[in-house]
């Protein structure tokens, strides 16, 4: 698992949170999907952990956004997602 890929993908996602928006639903279905199909290499175990942690605090602190500004970041943290798991092979 590439280091650099997740430190990308966490980068990607500092300017989203949690929010109702089908575009939000869809990146944490992504996200969620990723942090399973990576859990499975143990290597990149470290990783992983790091990006639950990261997830929940950003969904904690940036909750307040308004959810134009929500549903734009997770466009964005969708897209590294999706663009993550075609250069991993995932999925």
């Amino acid at each position: 698992m590439k280091k650099i890929a997740l430190a990308a993908l966490l980068m990607g996602f500092s300017v989203s949170s949690f929010a109702e928006t089908e575009t939000c639903k869809q990146y944490f279905t992504e996200m969620d999907s990723f942090i399973k199909e990576a859990s499975k290499h143990q290597e990149a175990k470290a990783q992983v952990d790091m990006l639950k942690t990261q997830l929940a605090e950003s969904k904690k602190q940036l909750e307040s956004y308004p959810a134009e500004q929500q549903d734009a970041g997770c466009k964005q943290g969708l897209a590294a997602v999706k663009q993550l798991n075609a250069s991993l092979g995932i999925k």
